[in-house]
């Protein structure tokens, strides 16, 4: 629940602002306009077939800031895990330009990195920036050098959000406007640009980790941002509120409004889903109403691309398209597999979270993709951004700039290893090469040969196999990560599927097959199986272990406790609330001088249940294999 909430809390800070640029600019996150829409055309006209080509990689740090760009020059935030720091970077060459100190860094927590959560906005001749300690300042574009600063949490109180300040600042005319969070009626405030100076200040609500966008609305300026339970409409120049719409069950801690057309926002809702209103202005009266809804798309950071009539967006780690006109689903991929993404030029671009980019085309009829190249092997969480015909992306550790190039032009191809095909890959030719006749013949004969499943070849390869019809198929296992799927390989013109993969010698695996999406399946070909806590439900997996691996002494779960189990209360002022905390302590702990290690367990009540966590670390103190 904890890393749930804390990638829903990683997408706001990028969201923003309004700068007068030209077609080429990205000086915030999601462009200029807010809308992750580049607006830089004949991108793909000449190029018959598009691949992605790595120019540079850099080293960067960890953050999750995004990249701006203005002039030449590529500006982001990230920290060495002593500071943090603001860098300019030189868009050829990924080489510094200048580097500007912002204080000691703000720790990760609840599995997040350390480093800055917001993204920089610039203008002319200045870059304004966030810290996630509240810390909101301004430096010379070309130098790097403070202009003026003001500290939002220690001078004006705002109170911090459980993970930082992650909200990105936007412009609008000569003040620099954010979501503050200073009581007495500071939600937003709006600041000289130059100076620093407060000019005004409205509403009262929490921040989260959302962010404000602005543009016209019905021939109006407006700002739009989202707070707990209300959409809020705002003049920019004054700070006087429009009008405040109620959303039922309210937003999204990440929610930020997007404007499409001239008079309809898209907005992420904590209970309906992804909502499409409409807001009329007759005279001196407001009326909004719900064009459509669509419930399904939840659970996502990733702010939605609009592209010629069509929402391309993610419910969970799928990526889906919707119709513009009434929210319905045109269509649902497992691919590219759970990322960010924006749009340029009639094409999607992603950067799954596994560090991969994907270029698709934005079709309404089907995921088409037209390629992918791995760039990272961190994990990577933050949006893409697109400057002068070429994509930028960052993780935790470094940074890049990709090429779009013809494929006949592709200069850096890594060669294939020349290495000795496996018998099962072998295998896999002589089928793919036969009739489909000979593929069914050759597939029952491989089944009925198997005395195992998964098949386990050499110590340390393992390949899945599922055979039955299906749309889609995908792999859910300890070692992909038991919140994630892998897409299973398909034989074409069979039913058969297969996921390869390298483990530990001495590794123990449960996992289960997702079939079409939703359906969860046991291995039909494999009787072991086992129950296990996900989260608070109890769920069944097949399991399977590599030659090396040991059966542990099970001995424990029929010895009497020799140690004792306390219960205390730990009661949290901030929270308003207690805990109950259940401890194990072992024999003779009260008499006892020595120190002993200390192991904290999430959902003990499940661990104790369930694995009987209890018993075993009675065993090992028992055993004594622990460090002191």
């Amino acid at each position: 629940m904890i890393k749930s909430q804390l990638q829903f809390v990683l997408f706001c800070f990028f969201i923003l602002n309004s700068v007068s640029s030209n077609s080429s600019d990205w000086p915030e996150f999601m462009g200029s306009k807010r809308n992750g829409l580049s607006s830089e055309t004949d991108i793909f006209n000449k190029k018959n077939n598009p691949v992605l080509q790595a120019k540079w990689v850099k080293v960067l740090g960890s953050g999750y800031s995004g990249i701006s760009f203005h002039d030449n020059v590529a500006i982001t935030m990230y920290s060495d895990h002593k500071f943090d720091y603001v860098k300019a970077l030189e868009i050829k060459t990924g080489e510094q330009i200048w580097q500007y100190q912002i204080g000691p860094t703000y720790k990760g927590h609840g599995n997040s990195q350390d480093g800055p959560l917001s993204t920089p906005i610039i203008d002319d001749k200045q870059v304004y920036c966030l810290s996630p300690f509240g810390v909101l300042f301004s430096l010379e574009h070309s130098t790097g050098k403070l202009k003026w600063e003001i500290d939002l949490a220690n001078q004006f109180q705002a109170i911090p959000p459980n993970w930082g300040f992650t909200t990105s600042p936007f412009l609008f005319e000569n003040n620099i406007i954010v979501l503050a969070g200073i009581e007495d009626n500071g939600f937003v405030i709006a600041l000289d640009k130059l100076t620093g100076e407060i000019k005004w200040k409205a509403e009262q609500d929490k921040v989260e980790y959302r962010s404000p966008t602005t543009g016209k609305l019905n021939n109006s300026n407006v700002l739009l941002t989202a707070g707990t339970e209300l959409l809020y409409c705002l003049d920019p120049k004054t700070g006087q509120t429009k009008w405040k719409y109620p959303i039922e069950g309210g937003l999204t801690n990440t929610a930020m409004p997007v404007l499409v057309r001239e008079n309809r926002i898209l907005l992420q809702t904590q209970q309906e889903g992804l909502i499409l209103l409409q807001v009329n202005q007759d005279s001196d009266q407001t009326k909004i109403n719900t064009v459509w809804k669509n419930k399904k798309i939840k659970n996502t950071e990733c702010l939605p691309s609009i592209q010629d009539g069509y929402v391309y967006c993610y419910s969970g780690r799928f990526l889906t398209c919707l119709s513009l006109t009434d929210g319905k689903t045109k269509w649902k991929s497992r691919a590219p597999g759970d990322g960010f993404l924006i749009g340029v030029d009639g094409h999607l671009i992603i950067l799954t979270k596994r560090g991969k980019l994907h270029l698709a085309e934005a079709n309404p009829s089907q995921y088409q993709e037209k390629s992918a190249l791995q760039i990272f092997e961190d994990l990577a969480w933050t949006h893409p951004s697109f400057y002068q015909g070429q994509i930028y992306i960052r993780n935790y550790s470094q940074i890049a700039c990709i090429d779009i190039v013809e494929e006949s032009k592709l200069t850096n191809i890594l060669a294939e290893a020349k290495t000795q095909k496996s018998e099962f890959q072998q295998w896999l030719d002589s089928v793919q090469k036969s009739s489909e006749t000979e593929k069914v013949k050759l597939i029952d004969e491989f089944i009925t040969n198997q005395k195992t499943f998964p098949i386990i070849e050499s110590n340390n390869i393992v390949h899945f196999i599922y055979r039955g019809t299906a749309e889609d198929l995908a792999l859910n296992a300890d070692h992909t990560g038991i919140w994630d799927e892998i897409p299973m390989n398909h034989i074409k013109g069979s039913d058969f599927f297969y996921s390869t993969h390298k483990l530990e010698p001495d590794a123990r695996i449960k996992y289960r097959y997702i079939k079409d999406l939703e359906e969860k399946i046991l291995d039909p070909h494999n009787p072991q199986q086992v129950k296990e806590s996900i989260v608070d439900e109890i769920e069944s997996f097949s399991w399977f272990s590599m030659p090396e691996w040991k059966e542990e002494n099970r001995e424990f779960l029929v010895q009497k406790l020799e140690g004792k189990i306390e219960n205390k209360k730990l009661e949290s002022q901030i929270m308003s609330s207690d805990r109950k905390l259940t401890i194990y302590l072992p024999p003779g702990y009260h008499q006892s001088q020595d120190f002993y290690p200390v192991g904290y367990v999430h959902m003990g009540k499940l661990a104790r249940e369930v694995g009987q966590i209890h018993l075993r670390v009675d065993q090992l103190v028992q055993e004594k294999k622990y460090d002191q």
